[in-house]
């Protein structure tokens, strides 16, 4: 062979050489790149399924929200930090539930966490628009309501406001009760005092007609609520609170320790809690007493008349009169205060 023949020869072979190193070259790097483009996909695909398993979900639970997901793959499966707004704690079997749907969905073991942010959904008075549901891109979610879902939102904001000029009642808890006879609203409530049948029945009639629902029942759940302060139970606020001078104080010391010891003169009476604050050009008492009976109209007027006497002060005195004792061997003692 020819030097010049040879020295083609071994041109060519080095271009071949080089040109075969090259397409090994982007080889690896297509498969290396496609590796990494399949994880984000992937894990694209995965978020997705969860995002709308956990949307699914918390459509059975009145005003939650799903505001964010993180995912952590492990080497068993995948653990799950959801983040929810809800108007409460999600329990842990509801959890649990949702935790097992993700599982069967993915088709690997899930350990699910709900990060559960307490929020409440209220529109302004006279309307029972809710705001829809948004998911956590800020958008209307697909995924609809069940009506009694639905049902539930309503009710409470009507409940809301017919409970917000009513001082003595506080909303704690309302929730919808699905029975073959039709929906009961259990509606907790903090209250000083039992509401009577006749005011459930009223209210029932009331959420009936707002909700063009005549088949939906009202259960009230009254939660006893009393309040304390350094001067003892409060019955008038401005009794406790009330921005008194020193000759307000004296006298109300002395109208409150005279009813007292008058009430108590009687046999088997406890003065559980008396409050007197001024109410105008007169004094304004209410008090809690317990005993083998209770006091009479006769008995209130006849206290009031000796306050007017002995202190020569107007008071309007109103009593919360319980038979109610505490009895023992030793004899009667005052009942602990509700």
């Amino acid at each position: 062979m020819s030097e010049k023949r040879a020295g083609l020869f071994s041109g060519w072979r080095g271009r071949v050489g080089r040109l075969f190193v090259a397409v090994i070259s982007l080889a690896l790097v297509a498969i290396v790149l496609t590796g990494y483009l399949f994880t984000p996909l992937d894990d694209l695909r995965v978020n997705r399924m969860v995002n709308r398993v956990l949307e699914e979900q918390l459509a059975h639970l009145p005003n939650a929200a799903l505001t964010s997901v993180v995912l952590n793959p492990t080497t068993t499966g995948v653990n799950i930090i959801a983040s929810v707004d809800t108007p409460q704690v999600l329990e842990p079997q509801a959890v649990k539930v949702i935790e097992e749907h993700l599982s069967a969905q993915l088709g690997r073991p899930v350990q699910l966490f709900m990060h559960c942010r307490v929020t409440k959904v209220i529109s302004a008075a006279g309307s029972t628009n809710i705001r829809p549901h948004l998911n956590r891109d800020g958008k209307v979610s697909h995924v609809q309501f069940p009506p009694s879902m639905a049902l539930l939102q309503q009710a409470e904001q009507i409940t809301r406001e017919a409970l917000a000029d009513l001082d003595h009642i506080y909303l704690d808890d309302i929730s919808l009760v699905e029975l073959d006879s039709g929906p009961v609203l259990v509606v907790a409530i903090q209250s000083p005092s039992q509401p009577s049948a006749e005011r459930v029945e009223s209210f029932q009639e009331f959420i009936q007609e707002r909700l063009q629902n005549s088949s939906i029942r009202v259960d009230i759940r009254r939660i006893s609520t009393s309040e304390v302060s350094a001067k003892g139970p409060v019955l008038l606020g401005a009794a406790h609170y009330g921005t008194l001078d020193e000759g307000q104080r004296q006298t109300q010391a002395k109208i409150e320790s005279l009813l007292t010891r008058l009430i108590m003169d009687k046999p088997n009476f406890y003065v559980q809690a008396i409050d007197a604050a001024p109410a105008g050009e007169s004094w304004s008492v209410r008090g809690l007493v317990a005993g083998s009976n209770v006091l009479s109209p006769a008995d209130i007027k006849a206290l009031q008349d000796a306050v007017k006497h002995e202190l020569n002060q107007q008071v309007d005195l109103k009593i919360l009169s319980r038979v109610e004792l505490e009895v023992g061997e030793e004899g009667y003692q005052s009942p602990p205060i509700h």
